[in-house]
């Protein structure tokens, strides 16, 4: 039975998809062409036994490493047990960035997808009590300061596996400087970094990539604000929603209408606000690296 070498756990919305494009480019590493296979997180409505799961490593040689990268590993609770209890030898990817860009972009993809219609602060607020609720949807799509707790998810991956088997890297420093980046990863790895790994580089959501510390660039953001416009018109006009009340209907969409404008700035008191949220997790980040961040 073939399984993982190593896994990309996440986190979400930091990256996983340009490193496994990345990876995707080597020879000696083999990734199944659906890189989430949320296999651990029980996400998967095809992939429900270990049988099935390395099934979707069958086609890889005898000679490369395989992987998958599934972001939601990272923070999902359960997932950390069960993948030490079936590969414990396993290494661990862990591609993070900005904690406050991560939780924006986060925010705008649950708006995009029609699962968030609160403004972002007050979406902020009502986290907590979103979590306090059994449901895994909310886990996913309203878990904006959660998943940017980063020391905290590593701290409870090295609860059971070893520090020599994580390796974490940042989007940024991927973005700016690949090259040494990359070859730390396949050092880690203990395989040759092989040309070809440039045309997997191009950035295909420059939106998500937008400093918000710097307001000068906000104005990028406008670029993802018609794939948002679009994606509310569809939802808001469907059959399905025309079976409530005109006055439930209209109320939604001031509500989506509100949160879709909301999401296409950030303001600087709430920049400021999550910045003094994360700094003690950021600090705690920095000392188990020993280095700074690049945020």
């Amino acid at each position: 039975m073939r399984l993982p070498d190593f896994l990309i756990l996440g986190g979400m919305r930091c990256g996983s998809t340009t490193l496994a494009n990345i990876l995707n480019t080597q020879s000696s590493i083999f990734i199944p062409e659906s890189k989430e296979l949320h296999f651990f997180d029980q996400r998967s409505p095809t992939i429900k036994s270990l049988n099935d799961y390395a099934e979707q490593f069958s086609a890889a040689t005898d000679i490369q490493l395989v992987a998958e990268a599934t972001p939601d590993y990272f923070s999902t609770p359960g997932c950390m047990q069960w993948i030490h209890s079936t590969m414990s030898t396993a290494k661990l990817i862990v591609i993070l960035r900005d904690p406050i860009q991560r939780a924006w972009s986060h925010y705008r993809f649950s708006v995009a997808t029609m699962r968030e219609i609160e403004p972002f602060d007050n979406a902020l607020n009502l986290e907590p009590e979103r979590l306090a609720h059994p449901i895994h949807e909310h886990d996913i799509y309203f878990s904006y300061l959660q998943r940017s707790r980063y020391i905290q998810h590593i701290n409870h991956y090295l609860s059971k596996f070893a520090a020599e088997q994580l390796h974490v890297i940042f989007l940024e420093e991927l973005n700016q400087n690949p090259e040494p980046v990359l070859k730390a990863l396949f050092d880690f790895l203990q395989l040759d970094l092989q040309d070809g790994w440039q045309s997997a580089m191009r950035i295909t959501n420059q939106a998500s990539l937008v400093n918000i510390r710097d307001q000068s660039q906000l104005d990028q953001q406008q670029k993802t604000k018609l794939a948002i416009n679009r994606m509310s018109a569809r939802v808001l006009n469907s059959k399905l929603l025309m079976l409530f009340p005109r006055r439930s209907r209209d109320k939604l969409y001031r509500k989506v209408e509100s949160a879709v404008e909301a999401s296409d700035k950030l303001e600087q008191a709430t920049i400021d606000r999550l910045n003094n949220y994360f700094s003690p997790y950021n600090q705690q980040l920095e000392q188990f690296l020993g280095r700074k961040l690049p945020w």
